[in-house]
């Protein structure tokens, strides 16, 4: 249950500021489509920095976060 010491770091941009959760999963190859993050989300396979979402409706701004799905794959996502 621990975090692992190498974790792939994808650079996204934010398109008019911020990003939803669901391109974010997306595009950093976590999930096949949208329809499976959702899915994922509902779930509550899917983790950011820690805390568990309970919904799809999740706007990123520009930062660096920790995305886990499931128990073994970790992304770190740094927004521009």
């Amino acid at each position: 249950k621990e975090i692992p010491e190498q974790i792939e770091t994808v650079s996204l941009t934010a398109r008019e500021g911020r990003l939803g959760i669901l391109g974010v999963l997306t595009a950093a190859g976590l999930a096949a489509s949208s329809g499976e993050g959702r899915r994922l989300i509902r779930q509550g396979g899917v983790r950011l920095d820690g805390r568990r979402l309970d919904s799809d409706d999740v706007f990123l701004e520009p930062g660096s976060y920790l995305i886990q799905v499931g128990k073994r794959r970790f992304k770190r996502i740094r927004l521009t």
